[in-house]
């Protein structure tokens, strides 16, 4: 884990799951100044890395997703018997899909920021989930 060089204490790691290359590029940048970020692409790719990455604090993941859809990760998550994963923030990234967003809240997503947010709400909704976690 990286040092953040002003405070000289480790970086959160967060998971930024989009399909989108361009859309992981947007997040990753605005969060990549304050953060450690892993990105992925996947789902299925992005459950894998949480099971075996330990660091990860939270997850920024879109609902739209290839292989198993953000909504599917997250019910995977809530239901994981590892309570580190079952405890995990999720930001969730929206579009306008008003049964989706109250699919992904009935299934226990943290937050949810609209996909044409700017990197001031971006970091500040990330930097509340982190708190809130840290403080259970």
């Amino acid at each position: 884990m990286n040092q953040d060089p002003v405070s000289a204490t480790p970086r959160q790691r967060l998971l930024v799951v989009d399909e989108s290359r361009m859309a992981r590029a947007l997040l990753g940048k605005v969060l990549r100044e304050h953060y450690d970020v892993r990105e992925e692409a996947d789902g299925e790719a992005a459950w894998q890395v949480l099971v075996l990455d330990q660091s990860i604090g939270a997850v920024v993941c879109s609902l739209i997703l290839p292989v198993l859809s953000g909504d599917g990760l997250l019910v995977r998550l809530r239901s994981s018997r590892l309570q580190r994963l079952a405890r995990m923030p999720m930001l969730m990234v929206t579009g306008d899909d008003e049964s989706a967003i109250v699919n992904a809240r009935n299934h226990g997503a943290s937050d949810f920021i609209a996909r044409a947010a700017q990197g001031a709400e971006l970091l500040t909704r990330v930097g509340t989930l982190l708190a809130l976690a840290q403080s259970q």
